[in-house]
């Protein structure tokens, strides 16, 4: 099984991920003492408000359990969880042990990674470039752009008006870092 590894002044602790099929962790967030960890068609949420006594409080697979939910991003109480080939799903954090479903992006490719601003989430496509993705109503989100890239997108981080995306060649190596203009979401 895949274990997270928690530490704090008091030393540390191991919180076994006994799901099955899950050997190991592909992203991670944290938000207000809780830990969000994904998997191969896993979605886990641990309470690390006590180190001492963290434990898995939530799980989930996505309905496709067709791809790895490769990334998992936590913004203001919302949890956006990049599900491989099933697209990308958007959860109320009210409760991390009881999130709710808000909405369900089908994507055109592989959601490898995820960023957010506002209600936009920027998503990594793997061979099709990134999205621009609104979430103003969850529910029905809608694409506002994407842009193919030449090269496999992979790892996003968002900084201000620049998306800054990691790619790698058709074979997976190191391809180089690309940095596209997203102050108009609608036209990366």
């Amino acid at each position: 099984p895949a274990v997270l590894l928690l530490a704090d002044e008091g030393g540390s602790v191991v919180v076994p991920i006994e799901s099955s099929g899950v050997t190991e962790i592909y992203g991670l967030d944290v938000a207000d003492g809780y830990v969000y960890a994904a998997s191969h068609n896993y979605l886990g949420v641990v309470d690390a408000r006590v180190p001492a006594d963290a434990r898995v409080v939530f799980e989930w697979v996505p309905p496709g359990s067709t791809g790895n939910p490769a990334s998992v991003v936590v913004v203001d109480g919302v949890g956006y969880v990049g599900a491989g080939w099933d697209g990308l799903y958007v959860f109320d954090l009210a409760d991390p042990a009881r999130p709710a479903l808000l909405g369900h992006w089908v994507s055109p490719d592989w959601v490898i990674d995820v960023a957010v601003a506002g209600t936009v989430a920027y998503v990594s496509l793997g061979d099709t470039g990134v999205a621009a993705v609104d979430f103003a109503d969850p529910a029905s989100p809608r694409l506002l752009g994407s842009l193919e890239l030449g090269g496999f997108a992979s790892p996003i981080a968002l900084g201000g008006d620049r998306l800054f995306v990691g790619l790698a060649d058709g074979a997976g190596t190191a391809g180089g870092v690309v940095v596209v203009d997203v102050s108009d979401p609608g036209s990366p």
